[in-house]
């Protein structure tokens, strides 16, 4: 099972589901929790409504720190985002709680983080994210 979590971005054919919301990723997950999930990739802003900018709309982050609290069987996770201080706030939320098995099924967080564009994945190159030492 491959996951794809984004409100706005065409999902690339390789994906099974997709969800627009992180609370909707949140049920399937504790209706599914031994369903391998081989990929799951995030984006980081959520259901943003120019109209209410003050909005309470739970991003990407917000889903990482509920993670070890949801029983789940994700092996990897990517991240798809353009927001930078969300991805970094994502990613090593993630790597902490990996070191501290807080997500025993986790296997990799992928350090390049890819753009999609009308349904295509492509890495951005020039990222490369490390956990802080």
């Amino acid at each position: 099972m491959k996951i794809f979590l984004d409100d706005i971005r065409a999902t690339p054919n390789k994906y099974n589901l997709t969800f627009k919301h992180a609370e909707n990723l949140i049920e399937w997950l504790k209706n599914n929790p031994t369903t391998p999930v081989e990929l799951l990739s995030l984006d980081h802003d959520l259901n943003f409504d120019s109209n209410n900018p003050n909005g309470n709309y739970m991003t990407g982050y917000d889903f990482i720190k509920k993670l070890p609290d949801i029983p789940n069987n994700i092996k990897m996770i990517q991240f798809h985002t353009s927001n930078t201080p969300g991805l970094n706030n994502m990613y090593h939320t993630l790597v902490s709680y990996k070191n501290h098995n807080y997500l025993p099924n986790l296997e990799e967080i992928n350090t390049v983080p890819v753009d999609v564009v009308d349904g295509v994945e492509s890495p951005i190159l020039w990222i490369r994210l490390k956990p802080k030492t």
